[in-house]
C-alpha cells in the first residue's frame, strides 16, 4: 500500500524538521517542507499530496488561514492547522477554512498520530461522498426528466439541467428562492398552485410514505393565499374529501408566456428516516404528447365524420337498389302472369288444331302433299303446346 504524501508548511525550520521526523516515523511520506503560503501554492501547482500540515501564522503576504482557503477552493486537500495560539478569535477565523483538525504547539507524538489518522480517514470518507454526489449529479443531469428539491420551507436546494432548461434559469440563480417563484405550476385541470401543497406535504403525518398520494382541496376565490388550501388526508380516521392528487399533470407558464404541460410527482425526502427534510419534485414535459393527443382526437373526429357521411351515402344507394330490385321483381311477376294468361288462352287453340289435323290425316281423303302439310301443322302445334307449358311452369316458379 503506497504511503500517504504529506506537505508541511511551517516557517520555523527547527519545528518543521521535528514534525517531519515524527511523521516519517509513523510511516508517512513527507514530500516537501516549505515556509510560506506562496511556496505551498506554487508547489501544489505541480504536485498532489494527501494531507497538509499548515501553521496558522506564516511569514509572507498570506497567512496559513488564507492559504488553506485557497487550497480548499483549488484542490480540496485536507488540512491540519498548527498553531501556538489558542485564542477564540483566531480559531473562529481558522474554522471558516474548514480544517480537518488542530494541533496546538507543543504537541506530543500521540496527538500527532491520532490527528493524522482521523484527518486522513475523514478525507477518504469525504472523497467517497463527493464521488457519490458526482455520480448522482451526473445521472440527474443526464436523464430526460426535471428534478428539483426544496427544503421544508419550499426554497430551492437543487435542480438538474433539464429543470434549468425548462424554467430558463440556472441553479445558481434559483438557489434559496421559493419554488413558486421558480416553477409556476398549476394543476392542469383544476388550476391549483403547488406552493402550499408542498408545505402541507412537509407537515404530513409520519405514516405517509414516499408512495402516498396527498390530495388537496381546490382553492376557492379569485385570490389564492396560503390559507386557501386544506390538506385532506388519505387516512379514514381524519377528514377525507374529494380533492386534488399532487401526482398529476400540471401546467407551467414560462417567463416568455409559453405554456407547457408537465407530468409531475412529489416525494418526501427523509434523511434520517423520521422527520421530513425536504420535498423532491420530478417532472417530464409531455406537451408534445398532449399535442399528439389533440391531433389524434381531431383526426378521429374527422374520420368518424367521413365514415358517417360515406355510410349515409352507401345506405342511400342500398335503399335505391332495394327499390329497383322490388320494381324488377314486380315487373317480372307481371310479365310471368301475362305470359301465363297468353299460354292458357293459346293451349285450347293448339289442342283443337292438333285434333283437327289428326282427324283429317285419319280420314284418308288427303293427297300425299296435303297429308304432309297437315302433319307439319300438327307437329308445330305440339311444339307450341310444349312451349306454352314450359312458360307456365316458369311463371309459377317466379311467383313462389
Amino acid at each position: 500500500m503506497p504511503k500517504h504524501k504529506i506537505l508541511i508548511v511551517e516557517d520555523e525550520a527547527i519545528v518543521a524538521e521535528d514534525i517531519r521526523q515524527h511523521i516519517e516515523e509513523e510511516g508517512y511520506q513527507v514530500v516537501n517542507t516549505v515556509d510560506s503560503g506562496e511556496k505551498a501554492l506554487a508547489f501544489l501547482q505541480n504536485e498532489r499530496v494527501d494531507l497538509i500540515l499548515m501553521d496558522i501564522m506564516l511569514a509572507g503576504e498570506i497567512d496559513g488561514i488564507d492559504t488553506a482557503s485557497q487550497v480548499k477552493k483549488l484542490y480540496l486537500i485536507p488540512i491540519i492547522f498548527l498553531t501556538a495560539y489558542s485564542d477564540q478569535k483566531k480559531l473562529e477565523r481558522a474554522r471558516m477554512a474548514e480544517p480537518y483538525g488542530y494541533l496546538i504547539k507543543p504537541f506530543d507524538e500521540r496527538e500527532l498520530k491520532s490527528t493524522l489518522t482521523m484527518a486522513l480517514y475523514k478525507a477518504e470518507a469525504d472523497a467517497k461522498v463527493r464521488e457519490g454526489k458526482l455520480w448522482t449529479d451526473t445521472v440527474l443531469r443526464s436523464i430526460e426528466s426535471g428534478v428539483i428539491t426544496v427544503d421544508t420551507e419550499g426554497h430551492v436546494v437543487y435542480m438538474n439541467q433539464y429543470a434549468e432548461n425548462l424554467v430558463g434559469h440556472t441553479l445558481e440563480q434559483c438557489a434559496d428562492r421559493h419554488i413558486d417563484s421558480v416553477l409556476q405550476l398549476k394543476d392542469y385541470e383544476m388550476g391549483a398552485s403547488i406552493g402550499q401543497a408542498i408545505s402541507q406535504l412537509v407537515e404530513a403525518p409520519d405514516e405517509i410514505t414516499l408512495d402516498d398520494e396527498i390530495p388537496l382541496i381546490k382553492p376557492v376565490g379569485d385570490t389564492i393565499t396560503d390559507d386557501d388550501y386544506q390538506l385532506v388526508s388519505m387516512d379514514d380516521d381524519i377528514n377525507v374529501g374529494v380533492g386534488l392528487d399532487l401526482n398529476d399533470e400540471y401546467q407551467l407558464v414560462t417567463d416568455d408566456g409559453e405554456s407547457r404541460v408537465l407530468r409531475t410527482s412529489f416525494s418526501q425526502l427523509r434523511v434520517n428516516g423520521e422527520t421530513v427534510d425536504g420535498i423532491v419534485i420530478a417532472f417530464t414535459d409531455i406537451t408534445y404528447l398532449k399535442d399528439i393527443e389533440a391531433e389524434l382526437r381531431y383526426m378521429n373526429a374527422e374520420l368518424v365524420d367521413v365514415v358517417s357521411k360515406r355510410t349515409e351515402v352507401l345506405s342511400g344507394l342500398n335503399r335505391e337498389l332495394e327499390i329497383e330490385k322490388d320494381e324488377a321483381m314486380t315487373i317480372s311477376l307481371l310479365k310471368g302472369e301475362y305470359l301465363s294468361r297468353v299460354c292458357s288462352n293459346a293451349k285450347p287453340v293448339c289442342d283443337s288444331i292438333i285434333r283437327t289435323a289428326d282427324a283429317m290425316m285419319e280420314s284418308g281423303n288427303l293427297s300425299d302433299e296435303q297429308h304432309k302439310q297437315v302433319e307439319k301443322i300438327a307437329s308445330s302445334m305440339n311444339t307450341y303446346l310444349e312451349l306454352a307449358n314450359d312458360i307456365q311452369d316458369m311463371a309459377a316458379l317466379d311467383g313462389e
